[in-house]
């Protein structure tokens, strides 16, 4: 099986409008070739700011993918216009609940906390949100708690996803996330909780990942390139972000 990964896409930072031939053009320049068709795709999160852009392009890769997983990342649940929070009542979970209908209507596999079989292999999807430690200073520095809407709390959420994937008892085989579930810094910063877990829940999360035998794990969020073992895990991570710089969709 070949499975491919990407996050971090971004979409409106590449193509001003959701137009067709706007997402042709990036969905080609993303794949290895025009003719070019594979198992699985992993999507970890990020891929726009407005499903209308999210969903046609996810759909133009389903014609070259059997099937596509994704989970969402902080930017896909942004409401950055006037528009958008009277469409969605200053509620950014009524955007994740339409773009995962959305999802469900073109077999597009939404995973957040929840896993995947596919032709003997499991896949494992979730956000992953982070922990914050200064509430103030997160307010401050965070564009998520300016454009996140509705009943939002990150710790709330991540602690969610941390006591539900170390309840997760059966084998996994490819594990992703959005925010890294453990610590993958080169540098500390004062900002890497935003970014990471870290800690005791970073320590006792990869322990758990390793008894459940995963043998991959794929992330977003921090907009760099890896491609690493640790532990026996291989690790890889895919951004587009902000800036694309003729990047291909790499396969895992």
């Amino acid at each position: 099986m070949r499975i491919f990964h990407i996050s971090d896409i971004h979409l409106e930072f590449h193509i001003k409008n959701a137009h067709p031939k706007k997402i042709d053009y990036l969905v080609h320049a993303l794949l290895p070739s025009k003719d070019f068709f594979a198992d699985v795709l992993i999507v970890a999160g990020d891929i726009a700011h407005y499903n209308h852009f999210s969903i046609p392009f996810l759909r133009r890769l389903k014609e070259h993918f059997t099937q596509i997983l994704v989970t969402y990342g902080n930017h896909d649940l942004y409401l950055i216009s006037d528009r958008q929070q009277k469409k969605y009542h200053q509620d950014s979970f009524r955007r994740l609940e339409e773009f995962k209908e959305q999802c469900a209507r073109y077999g597009i596999v939404f995973l957040d906390n929840d896993f995947f079989e596919y032709q003997g292999i499991c896949f494992y999807g979730l956000m992953g949100w982070y922990r914050v430690e200064d509430y103030a200073l997160w307010k401050e520095l965070s564009n998520d708690a300016k454009f996140i809407k509705g009943p939002f709390d990150p710790n709330r959420l991540f602690f969610e996803a941390y006591e539900k994937l170390l309840c997760f008892h059966r084998p996994i085989d490819i594990l992703f996330s959005h925010v890294p579930l453990f610590d993958l810094r080169d540098e500390k910063s004062s900002y890497d909780s935003y970014y990471y877990w870290l800690g005791e829940y970073a320590k006792k999360t990869l322990s758990h990942i390793k008894k459940l035998g995963v043998k991959g794990y794929i992330f977003g969020h921090t907009h760099k390139s890896v491609d690493l073992r640790k532990d026996g895990l291989t690790i890889k991570s895919n951004p587009i972000g902000y800036h694309y710089t003729n990047q291909k969709i790499e396969i895992f």
